[in-house]
């Protein structure tokens, strides 16, 4: 882990321990370690903790958790089989 990450990761761990900022921060709590090895969830973190909105990362996250489901495979199937 880089230095840069290593110390975003220290700042997402400090904030989700914070009853105050895990209110304003839900996300935080969905995040992961590895998460932050992507740029765009990275970026969106920053923002989200720079207090600048939590869209971006919100998107990112049910993105990442319906790819893991399946969801978006079904809704790739039924897309293709509408083109078809």
């Amino acid at each position: 882990m880089t230095a840069p990450l290593h110390l975003l990761w220290n700042r997402v761990e400090r904030r989700r321990s914070d009853p105050r900022t895990a209110a304003a921060l839900p996300d935080l709590h969905r995040l992961t370690r590895e998460d932050l090895d992507d740029d765009a969830v990275r970026a969106a973190t920053a923002v989200a903790l720079a207090g600048l909105g939590t869209d971006r990362l919100t998107a990112l996250l049910d993105l990442r958790e319906a790819l893991a489901s399946g969801a978006a495979d079904e809704w790739a199937n039924a897309w293709a089989s509408e083109v078809i």
